[in-house]
């Protein structure tokens, strides 16, 4: 969960981002109040983006510092220094940093149907690779006797005796 952590005189105060817009300022209509006389009223606003979180100035008198420099409108990263007025905050997203991985194989013992296990292998087999077609020449059976005028029925007559 992403928090922001407010540093004040007293110690570290903790703010958990769990709303899509965070609102912070002076005044009491603010998601975060910043009773600090260098806040403006409505000093800026942290948003939930697709990537993480943003956060915008929203006119403010002192501006918005992350990490030292102005900005109108800014991502924030894991461990950003946010300086409003004379208030410092660190914005904290441990998710920001991780990289979701899943498991190459399962761990441990899976249990699947017959039906599971043969769809598993034919998705692991090489797909065969595909032979282009060569015209096929057909010959004709041989024939049981050779033609009489033939040159091999010559042959055989004259190999094995008979006739001419």
């Amino acid at each position: 969960m992403a928090k922001l952590l407010v540093h004040e005189r007293a110690g570290v105060r903790e703010f958990e981002l769990v709303d899509p817009e965070v609102h912070v300022g002076r005044e009491l209509d603010n998601t975060l109040r910043l009773p600090d006389p260098s806040i403006s009223r409505h000093h800026c606003v942290l948003r939930k983006t697709e990537l993480g979180y943003e956060i915008q100035d929203l006119q403010s008198s002192n501006g918005v510092l992350v990490n030292g420099d102005r900005h109108q409108a800014r991502e924030l990263a894991d461990g950003d220094r946010i300086t409003l007025g004379q208030v410092q905050l660190t914005f904290q997203n441990p998710r920001s940093t991780e990289v979701p991985q899943r498991p190459l194989a399962p761990s441990g013992t899976v249990r699947m149907s017959p039906a599971e296990l043969a769809a598993l292998h034919a998705a692991s087999r090489p797909i065969p690779e595909i032979q282009p077609t060569r015209p096929v020449r057909t010959v004709p059976p041989p024939s049981p006797e050779p033609p009489q005028g033939s040159a091999l029925a010559r042959f055989f007559r004259q190999l094995f005796g008979g006739g001419r």
